[in-house]
């Protein structure tokens, strides 16, 4: 399809100017410059309008979805319960954007030497409460969490894992899922000592198994509701 001629669309654009005047004179001011436009509009060709109608659609996309993700948020829409699905990708994007800050962050090399029973000691008193023992069980804190703590002596826990994978989150938590931060309540040696026990917590000498396959002291459960 070939270009308008330009002569036919400047007429009907004179026209439409003519009409627009008549009913309302009081607007005849403003009536040439929206005339410009209908006429700019009248001579382009179909893909240029097309190409402004996409532009105009991508600009208010732009707009409308941020404003639809803030009114899904503060209309009470968004699950926030520990019960509640969780919401769609929430998942996947919260693990890509903790691997990536760990790879960018977590130490290449280890600076200090395995002590295993000073790490299941580390362990017993401030990690087994979400993460368990060697039986598997879970505390009642850790059943009531979302998402929910791994077992980290039961199956293979982080064995796959970089031991400096490990020191960074003992060292500085994960937002929102109740992992906390130990940098502040641990040494550094300490924290490497718990990390090392997780990174081999599959080949252990059997005094530490024995160590970890003791109970700790957990709160009791509440009743459940009837």
């Amino acid at each position: 399809m070939g270009r308008e001629d330009p002569k036919d669309t400047r007429d009907v654009a004179n026209s439409f100017h003519k009409q627009l005047a008549a009913l309302f004179p009081r607007a005849a001011f403003f009536i040439p410059c929206q005339n410009a436009k209908v006429f700019a509009y009248l001579i382009s060709t179909p893909q240029e309008r097309r190409l402004k109608t996409f532009i105009l659609g991508f600009i208010v996309g732009l707009i409308v979805l941020p404003l639809s993700v803030y009114a899904y948020f503060v209309s009470g829409s968004a699950p926030v319960a520990t019960a509640s699905e969780p919401m769609p990708f929430e998942e996947r994007l919260a693990h890509e954007a903790l691997n990536a800050r760990i790879k960018k962050e977590m130490p290449k090399s280890v600076p200090v030497s395995p002590d295993y029973p000073a790490g299941a000691d580390i362990y017993r008193r401030h990690c087994a409460v979400c993460h368990g023992m060697m039986d598997g069980n879970q505390s009642p804190i850790a059943k009531g969490m979302f998402p929910k703590p791994p077992l980290l002596l039961h199956g293979k826990g982080v064995t796959d894992d970089e031991p400096g994978e490990t020191y960074w989150k003992v060292a500085n938590g994960i937002r929102l899922t109740g992992m906390p931060a130990f940098n502040q309540s641990l040494s550094e040696a300490e924290m490497w000592q718990v990390s090392l026990l997780m990174a081999n917590a599959d080949k252990l000498p059997d005094d530490v198994k024995k160590t970890l396959a003791e109970a700790p002291h957990f709160p009791p459960a509440p009743p459940a509701p009837h």
